[in-house]
């Protein structure tokens, strides 16, 4: 199923900008399977045009599903394909995957590990019904490899989050992860002007009374600095936020370094496998180890080896 017609009109109208070709993700992306970033690089690309004043679109040629028009930036400021061998780049702590990285084998995570990269972030919801078909197969792979896993879901309808934030608890005790699991909420999807902050504090006592109690926030630059996602209310160590540079990052000029994790790309080509080296994965610095706990698998083994 596409993205639908009058999902991508309620984005214009909540952005504020009248674009006469909207920025979109590839075309199959589907309306209840948003990769992580889906809407924060259009509300980039979208802010750079108007910060420009221009409009004439330039392609990003990045062969994955993350690869989008970058409208009215210019080809030499657009943000820039890395490389992890590049020792000018921030640190590699995390990458965050969904079932649009269903092509990674065990040797990808193995790979990933022996480049430095700490922890795999799965997506395992969206709203009340999807669950990731993959992630079964990707957490048992990451912890094979000896990554840290976490999880996030992705928020969907945020008047509906009470439930968005049960279903997400449900399913990953059905996945048999442990309560001590990094469970992350996606607040991105339109539109900024739902109080997220309010939407958040209910997702954190949902999954609490669920039994988990290590919740972070995933969001925009934006939304953390014009206040959408307050950071005193949620912590800012607890904000895991999203900032594509045009250009690229540097070691030594580190940026939202008073969150938690500042996730710098969603270009980082790593080298040690074909696969990886052909795909572009997201990839953050954790300033403050917040994707770290202590994880238990339980039956996971059993449930992914059930279903192969």
């Amino acid at each position: 199923m596409k993205l639908k017609k009058s999902h991508i009109i309620s984005l214009i109208l909540f952005s504020g900008l009248l674009l006469v070709e909207p920025v979109l993700a590839e075309d199959n992306v589907t309306s209840d399977n948003h990769p992580m970033g889906y809407f924060i690089k259009q509300e980039q690309e979208q802010s750079q045009q108007a910060s420009d004043g221009t409009s004439n679109p330039t392609t990003d040629e990045t062969p994955n599903i993350r690869a989008r028009s970058f409208a009215a930036v210019p080809a030499a400021s657009a943000p820039s394909n890395l490389s992890s061998t590049d020792n000018s780049l921030p640190r590699q702590d995390a990458v965050d995957i969904s079932d649009y990285q269903n092509w990674m084998v065990q040797s990808d995570f193995n790979a990933l590990k022996s480049e430095g990269v700490k922890t795999a972030i799965i997506k395992l919801t969206e709203g009340t019904s999807y669950l990731n078909p993959s992630a079964a197969k990707q957490i048992l792979m990451a912890k094979n490899a000896g990554l840290t896993v976490a999880t996030y879901h992705f928020v969907y309808d945020p008047t509906k989050i009470q439930n968005e934030a049960a279903f997400y608890a449900q399913s990953a005790k059905a996945l048999g992860l442990s309560t001590n699991t990094v469970m992350i909420e996606d607040a991105e999807a339109p539109s900024q002007y739902y109080n997220w902050t309010a939407v958040s504090q209910v997702f954190k006592s949902t999954m609490n009374k669920a039994g988990f109690n290590n919740i972070r926030y995933y969001t925009s630059q934006g939304w953390v600095s014009s206040g959408v996602m307050n950071a005193s209310t949620l912590g800012a160590k607890n904000l895991w936020v999203a900032q594509y540079l045009y250009g690229k990052p540097s070691n030594q000029n580190l940026k939202n370094t008073d969150y938690g994790s500042w996730q710098y790309t969603s270009q980082m080509y790593y080298q040690s496998t074909p696969n990886l080296r052909s795909h572009n994965l997201d990839t953050s610095i954790d300033y403050n180890n917040i994707f770290n706990a202590s994880q238990g698998l339980q039956d996971v083994y059993r449930l992914y080896n059930a279903n192969t």
